[in-house]
């Protein structure tokens, strides 16, 4: 099913953290956690019912690093973690088709030059030898989020759509300044992107949880796709100089002012669960 079918009220919630509740069963994150989709299967199906459970209209495959650059793990290669992370995800939404099944891609850990240190045409075979995989074990729509460098980013949409017809989605992070790591301004990638043909563009990960509308205002004036965006649940604070965890409540009203300033899609990233998703999910069925 076409995400756009999918959409309620013109708006399409996608699910939260996979990190934040793997830490919260207890497990390690600090190494390659797609390979907890052989070890703690059971773990990972179940994170994602909880997503669904939530509201979510999305589910995103635990793939983030399956990349031979990123996953370390010699017990499996990067064809296992990806299939299985599929079959996961497909079990966990139990036939129901209307729940979109997100194949989730992250960047490769060491970018692109010139600020990096692959060519573009290494980062594109990286995230096509992916992406093959993924199609055929018939994801719904490709994400690739937490970009930090835009030669990498147009290397991923690239092999995207080089390999693939599905609905593409592409989101940056951006540092404390409001820039991606390589110095670009968000306006620059937005600008690159938006020539490029994918569906929906935007921000994750990316800290300021609290104002983040603001970046999505910038971002409506530059685009007409659809605005994707999936904050953190950590804001800095700068009369305190510190960091603090905004509640769930907090943060589905931040995301109701991102929708307001032209947010199509939204979710959680970082720090965010089930409850966060749920109480997005009351907001939006309140609207």
């Amino acid at each position: 099913m076409n995400y756009k079918e999918i959409k309620k009220n013109d708006i399409l919630l996608f699910d939260g953290a996979m990190g934040t509740m793997i830490k919260s069963y207890g497990l390690n994150i600090n190494n390659s956690i797609e390979s907890y989709n052989f070890t703690e299967e059971e773990k990972i199906k179940r994170i994602h019912r909880e997503y669904i459970k939530a509201g979510a209209d999305v589910i995103t495959t635990n793939t983030f690093g399956a990349n031979k650059i990123r996953f370390k793990n010699d017990k499996y290669d990067i064809e296992e973690i990806i299939i299985k992370g599929i079959k996961i995800a497909k079990e966990a939404r139990e036939g129901n088709d209307k729940i979109l099944l997100a194949y989730d891609i992250g960047p490769t850990g060491v970018g692109v030059k010139p600020v990096g240190t692959l060519t573009f045409n290494e980062a594109y075979e990286i995230f096509k030898k992916q992406i093959v995989i993924a199609v055929e074990n018939e994801v719904d729509l490709i994400l690739i989020e937490t970009i930090l460098n835009l030669e990498e980013c147009k290397a991923a949409i690239k092999s995207a759509k080089d390999c693939s017809n599905l609905p593409v989605f592409c989101t940056f992070t951006l540092n404390g300044e409001g820039k991606l790591f390589d110095g670009n301004s968000i306006e620059n990638a937005i600008k690159e992107v938006d020539k490029l043909d994918i569906e929906a563009i935007g921000i994750n990960c990316s800290p300021g949880a609290k104002d983040i509308h603001i970046i999505i205002e910038k971002i409506k004036k530059l685009t007409e796709k659809d605005i994707m965006v999936q904050p953190n649940t950590r804001c800095y604070i700068n009369n305190l100089k510190t960091f603090i965890e905004i509640s769930e409540n907090e943060f589905s009203e931040e995301i109701l002012k991102c929708i307001e300033k032209g947010a199509t899609i939204i979710g959680g990233c970082c720090g965010t669960t089930p409850r966060y998703i749920n109480k997005i999910k009351e907001k939006l069925n309140q609207l």
